[in-house]
C-alpha cells in the first residue's frame, strides 16, 4: 500500500487554500462592483442569479450601515445633551449686576425648572441684557419675543408686539416690559424644551432659528448657524467647557450628514433594484 507524500498534500492543501482566497477575494469585488453588473444584466438577454445575489448581500451591507450611523448619530446627540445638562437643572440661582432683573429671572425659571444661568444666558446672547433691543426680523426685549410668541402667550393683551420701543405706551402689558419678555420668553422655552422632549440643545437652537426651522433642518443641519449659537450660549454658562460641548457638537453634526448620505445612497440602490426588477418582471 502506497503512502500519501507529505510534501504532495501540503501542496494539494497550499492550492486549496489558494482556490478558497481568491473565491472570496472574487466575491467581495463582485458585491462591490454589483450595482454596475445589474444595471447592464437588466439589458442583457438572460439574467445572471450570481449578480443577484452579490447585490443582495451588497444592499443587505448597505442597511446595515446605514443603521449604524443612524445610532451612532442618536448615541453622539445623547452624549451632547448629556454634557449640555449638567449646567441646566433648576437648582441654582443666578447672580446679575441688576437684582430686579435676578429676581425675576430666579422666579421664573423656579416657576418653569429651567436652570436660571441659562435663561440669563440667553437674555445676555440675545439682547446684550437691553430691555429695549428689537431684531431686523421684529424680536423684541430682553430674550427677542417674536410677535407671533407674544400673541400666543399673551392672548388676552393689547400689545401686539410689532411696535418699536417706546413708540406705544401699554405699560407692563408689553412686549418691552421686562417681567412680561421674560415671563413669556422662559414659558416659551419650558415648552420647546417639552417639545423636543428634553433635548436642551434642540430647544435652545429652536428658541434662536424658530421651531419650524429647526424640524425641518433635523436631517439637514445648519452647521455654521447651530454651532454659533450655541458657542455663544455655551461661553456664557461655562467657558471652561465650551470646547468640549464644540467638540460633542462636531460630532454630532458629522453624524447626521454621513447618516444622510447613506440614506440617499440606500435610496439610490433601491431604485437600481426597482429599475432591474422593472426590466426583467415587467
Amino acid at each position: 500500500m502506497n503512502t500519501p507524500n507529505p510534501l504532495l498534500r501540503g501542496m494539494i492543501t497550499g492550492d486549496t487554500w489558494k482556490k478558497q482566497i481568491k473565491l472570496v477575494f472574487g466575491w467581495i469585488l463582485m458585491i462591490l462592483a454589483s450595482p454596475v453588473f445589474l444595471v447592464i444584466d437588466a439589458f442583457r438577454p438572460s439574467h445572471s442569479r450570481k449578480i443577484l445575489l452579490a447585490y443582495l448581500w451588497f444592499m443587505t451591507l448597505i442597511m446595515l450601515l446605514t443603521v449604524v450611523f443612524f445610532w451612532q448619530n442618536v448615541g453622539r446627540a445623547s452624549e451632547l445633551e448629556l454634557l449640555l445638562g449638567r449646567f441646566f437643572h433648576p437648582g441654582e440661582e443666578v447672580a446679575v449686576t441688576n437684582e430686579h432683573l435676578s429676581g425675576l429671572i430666579n422666579r421664573y425659571a423656579a416657576m418653569f425648572e429651567i436652570n436660571p444661568q441659562l435663561i440669563s444666558a440667553i437674555i445676555q446672547v440675545e439682547s446684550s441684557n437691553n430691555p429695549a433691543a428689537r431684531s431686523p426680523k421684529g424680536a423684541a426685549g430682553l430674550m427677542q419675543i417674536m410677535p407671533a410668541v407674544w400673541r400666543e402667550y399673551n392672548p388676552d393683551s393689547k400689545c401686539d408686539g410689532r411696535h418699536r420701543p417706546g413708540a406705544v405706551d401699554h405699560g407692563e402689558d408689553c412686549i418691552y416690559a421686562v417681567e412680561a419678555n421674560i415671563r413669556t420668553g422662559v414659558r416659551h422655552l419650558r415648552y420647546l424644551i417639552d417639545y423636543f422632549q428634553g433635548e436642551t440643545g434642540m430647544a435652545i437652537e429652536a428658541y434662536n432659528a424658530g421651531l419650524s426651522n429647526v424640524d425641518m433642518e433635523r436631517n439637514r443641519p445648519r452647521f455654521r448657524e447651530t454651532r454659533n449659537y450655541l458657542q455663544r450660549i455655551a461661553a456664557v454658562i461655562s467657558p471652561t467647557t465650551t470646547n468640549r460641548i464644540l467638540t460633542r457638537l462636531s460630532l454630532v453634526l458629522k453624524s447626521k450628514a454621513l447618516f444622510r448620505w447613506m440614506w440617499f445612497l440606500s435610496q439610490f440602490f433601491w431604485g437600481i433594484l426597482v429599475f432591474w426588477i422593472w426590466k426583467r418582471v415587467l
